[in-house]
């Protein structure tokens, strides 16, 4: 079977300003930005829908040479404030990748990280953590650090040295950073659950956005870096989404790999929790595996 397909996938997260979200500070595209975004993508691009596009990778229908696919992560409030009024005026459909345990279980490490970031600052966080560790978790760190700085030597958007910090405490030292966060988080920002229910959707959101022609799909249960977490965990990350996702709509779904980390073995597991494809962060609009479909930046969009 031919699996390659032409498709220009773009990947959003927080859209909006002052006001609106919990906690100011934040990296956000504008919502000025955005109606940009949208007027040029409307004018350059013919835009699809999930099942549009879950249809032709079934075979059932072939896309345009001008297929393109808004795809938003995390589930967080400005999907339903900001992104979601903005599309529904326009006629257009948008895809967004929900993580399924946060409103309830509190901040996943990424948005405790982008939050208490927020609060104190990217070098103050980074000392605040390492003067918080212990000796032997420090250790690890400058180990995973200097493995890091080897392997990703560049940052596209970051400054490296806290573009590195933010990889190391999510991908290398998970199970380590988690705690030290949540309780610098609790310390110098508040408590995380509030945080969580105001930052994430709720399921009236989700129903409503859903009567207004959107979709959605899975972004796993705690935000994790899938590839270096165990294969338990793998299965229990894809597993949430697709229970989370079945109290929403039929499926088959779409999965958002987090930071676009992935591996081989998660196709299988994918399609054992009815995912039919999945997403990466690799920018290309040629693609040839419905597990690995790339998408660009929104910071990425040219404006003409």
């Amino acid at each position: 079977m031919n699996t390659s397909f032409s498709l220009t996938a773009i990947s959003y997260h927080l859209v909006g300003g002052a006001g609106d979200f919990p906690i100011d500070g934040l990296k956000s595209l504008s919502v000025d930005r955005f109606e940009k975004q949208l007027d040029h993508i409307e004018k350059n691009y013919q835009v699809i829908s999930w099942p549009q596009l879950r249809g032709s990778l079934a075979g059932n229908s072939e896309l345009s040479d001008r297929a393109c696919l808004l795809t938003f992560d995390d589930g967080t409030i400005d999907h339903y404030s900001v992104v979601f009024p903005q599309l529904k005026k326009r006629g257009l459909s948008g895809l967004f990748f929900l993580i399924a345990g946060a409103r309830e279980e509190g901040l996943p490490l990424v948005h405790l990280l982008q939050f208490f970031v927020a609060k104190v600052g990217e070098q103050e966080s980074r000392e605040l953590f390492l003067k918080t560790a212990d000796e032997k978790t420090r250790a690890l760190f400058f180990e995973k650090e200097k493995e890091c700085l080897r392997d990703f030597p560049t940052s596209r958007f970051d400054d490296i040295t806290f573009r590195t910090f933010k990889r190391v405490v999510g991908r290398y030292m998970y199970h380590e950073a988690l705690p030290i966060l949540q309780a610098l988080f609790q310390k110098h920002v508040g408590d995380s659950k509030e945080y969580a229910q105001k930052l994430y959707l709720a399921p009236d959101m989700i129903r409503e956005m859903k009567n207004g022609g959107m979709h959605f799909g899975g972004h796993g249960a705690r935000h994790r870096w899938l590839a270096t977490a165990s294969s338990k965990e793998q299965e229990e990350e894809i597993a949430s989404s697709r229970n989370l996702l079945e109290t929403i709509g039929e499926g088959p779904y779409a999965f958002s790999y987090p930071y676009g980390d992935y591996s081989d073995s998660l196709r299988n597991i994918l399609r054992e929790n009815n995912f039919v494809s999945a997403f990466t962060v690799k920018e290309k609009a040629d693609h040839d595996d419905f597990f690995a479909i790339g998408r660009f930046d929104a910071n990425s969009v040219k404006l003409q």
